[in-house]
């Protein structure tokens, strides 16, 4: 069971957008043309949101792409890391997402947590980019008897969420 120990307005607001973003692209497990309704894009779209997609990953395998009432979300591999981005019907990028393996988690934002050894771990970073805005990165944490969610912009960390377990 766990007991949500802090929460600030303020926090919430400001890290919203950001938690929002990774829990849709997370959320996002099969093709929602599946039921039928296809999203009205055009192959020119399409092939625009793939060369942006391939702009910002490079080499990418495994790319799955998936239609949503408002474009496109492209899933895909590259650097050992699982990448996603959302594009509009046009073919206009909107987000994307980058969720680092234990094995490449970003040693200065783990530092920038500081989690002391044997009170806990950092068990995932996402990094979160959209048009014209600095990346924020989400940090989870977990320990014995806790769970945090830090938001890291502009070199200012945040706690986002902090939970006991009982």
């Amino acid at each position: 069971m766990y007991h949500f120990l802090t929460f600030n307005i303020e926090n919430m607001k400001k890290s919203i957008l950001a938690i929002a973003i990774v829990l849709a692209s997370l959320s996002i497990s099969a093709p929602t043309q599946a039921s039928g309704s296809k999203a009205s894009t055009t192959p020119e779209a399409k092939e625009k949101a793939k060369k942006s997609f391939h702009s910002q990953f490079g080499e990418v395998s495994d790319l799955a792409i998936f239609h949503s009432k408002s474009g496109f979300i492209f899933k895909s591999y590259a650097g050992g890391k699982s990448v996603s981005s959302s594009f509009d019907k046009k073919g206009n990028w909107i987000y994307s997402v980058e969720r680092f393996p234990s094995n490449q988690l970003l040693k200065n934002i783990i530092d920038r947590v500081g989690m002391e050894p044997g009170n806990g771990f950092v068990t995932g970073i996402q990094k979160v980019t959209q048009p014209d805005s600095e990346p924020v990165f989400v940090i989870q944490t977990q320990g014995k008897d806790f769970i945090k969610t830090f938001r890291l912009l502009n070199n200012e960390l945040e706690s986002v969420a902090d939970y006991k377990k009982e």
